[in-house]
């Protein structure tokens, strides 16, 4: 269970440096998107966003930005939970349809509330990781008993 909460950190801290690079990529060079998800692609911070590659694959054979981003998302087998998952998928509502500053304005909020899920799956990963070493000594002194 703890490796897990810390995958799922990891995951959540990836996202977060997506959501801020993508937001970077954007104001200074407001690529198609396209080119903005390729690059993004190869850097190492982002290289475990299986979606993102699926997503790059799929828009250049000329799927709509929208349709490509929900399926790519839908068929992750990455572990966010819903409402995370919800969040990355609402993003395809703004990407490449309103103007730069208003989607760097809103990639900024989804960097907080990753951010926030980020934090949250950190708490869940300190308190289940001492549950985990607590019942293992629990059950260790356990059969210590039993077999004494």
């Amino acid at each position: 269970m703890s490796s897990l909460l810390k995958k799922r950190v990891a995951l959540l801290e990836e996202t977060v440096s997506f959501i801020v690079n993508l937001r970077l990529e954007l104001q200074y060079r407001a690529d198609n998107l396209l080119s903005l998800l390729t690059s993004l692609s190869l850097l190492t911070s982002c290289r475990s966003l299986s979606f993102i590659s699926e997503c790059k694959e799929r828009l250049s054979s000329g799927e709509s930005f929208s349709s490509v981003w929900h399926i790519s998302l839908e068929n992750t087998t990455l572990p966010y939970r819903d409402d995370e998952r919800e969040k990355l998928l609402s993003m395809a509502d703004f990407l490449g349809t309103s103007d730069k500053e208003t989607q760097s304005e809103l990639l900024s909020l989804y960097e907080e509330y990753f951010n926030a899920f980020s934090k949250r799956a950190q708490k869940d990963n300190e308190k289940y990781s001492k549950l985990c070493v607590m019942l293992g000594f629990i059950t260790g002194f356990g059969i210590f008993i039993m077999t004494v």
